[in-house]
């Protein structure tokens, strides 16, 4: 039988928009209590607009009221996955809890509502110090946020006959040929759509498209953005992406380089270098180790019983 307090409401219920303010305090505080851990992750966050944030999620949000007082809250969007699949899809300040007890019950509770929508896994980004938290519960990690701190007197020495320059439509097959190459370390399936998502790219005036070239052969590209204020991060931090080095081009250097150059052409000055990739790329995460990259945060996911 469900506990209930005394007056009728159930420990977990509904999150409503008076909780907002609250859970945004408790985000706050966990994102400091992480910091204590990995002092890269930033604390900093304007608690009004995460509030308004909170607020705008808050059908979607669950909290564990037991014994009258806030414990913890757990929130997900149900979203398609690049299978075609619906998962439920959990940030950083989606989740807040006090003790690996009330994640449980938050998890017992609210679960069954995501299944019931057609939800077949949960998916959360995690800080470490929470990590163990969820893997205790049937949680595998699945991906990793890795980033560096990029000082402004960096300098990476160009590789010999390898030049950076703005991607062109014109490159498009071998940016196709790239892409292939990151799906197949990730071991995913070559996506079909791939051509129309590197155009967007290409047209996107918020993302940098570079590619090297090794005598006037595109060898390597790389797709950078600016994370804005997303909660976790420090302001100014660049997110790197879609990286991917041709055989030929490889042990030169030239992503080194290529990130450098992306930092440098960057309008903003850059605080933190971040990337993400899938635990089961072994190179692409030794890579980033290599770099001097550290974990700050961890996806994990479980099936939905």
């Amino acid at each position: 039988m469900e506990r209930t307090l005394k007056w009728g409401v159930p420990p977990v219920r509904r999150g409503l928009p008076s909780d907002a303010p609250a859970l945004a305090d408790r985000v706050v505080q966990q994102l400091q209590r992480s910091r204590e851990f990995e002092p890269l992750l930033s604390a900093t966050v304007r608690r009004r607009e995460l509030s308004t944030a909170l607020t705008h999620a808050i059908a979607d949000t669950w909290v564990d009221e037991s014994g009258g007082t806030l414990h913890g809250h757990l929130c997900a969007r149900l979203l398609e996955d690049s299978s075609g699949e619906l998962t439920a899809y959990s940030g950083p300040d989606a989740v807040s809890f006090e003790s690996v007890g009330v994640l449980a019950h938050l998890l017992t509770q609210v679960q069954p509502s995501w299944r019931v929508r057609g939800a077949l896994r949960h998916s959360v980004w995690t800080s470490l110090e929470d990590y163990r938290a969820w893997t205790g519960l049937g949680y595998e990690p699945v991906a990793v946020s890795l980033a560096r701190e990029w000082m402004p007197h960096t300098r990476v020495t160009p590789p010999h006959d390898v030049s950076v320059r703005p991607a062109l439509t014109s490159d498009l097959p071998v940016l196709r040929e790239l892409d292939h190459e990151i799906d197949r370390a990730q071991g995913e399936e070559f996506d079909d759509s791939a051509e129309e998502r590197l155009r967007e790219l290409l047209e996107d005036p918020e993302v940098t498209y570079l590619v090297a070239t090794l005598r006037d052969e595109v060898v390597a590209q790389v797709v950078t953005w600016d994370l804005g204020e997303l909660v976790g991060y420090p302001r100014h931090t660049l997110h790197v992406s879609d990286l991917a080095v041709r055989r030929e081009g490889r042990r030169l250097g030239v992503a080194t380089y290529l990130i450098s150059e992306s930092v440098r052409r960057h309008p903003h000055p850059v605080r933190l270098v971040e990337a993400r990739s899938r635990v089961s790329n072994a190179g692409a995460v030794a890579f980033w180790n290599r770099l001097g990259c550290r974990t700050l945060f961890v996806q994990v996911e479980r099936a939905l019983d």
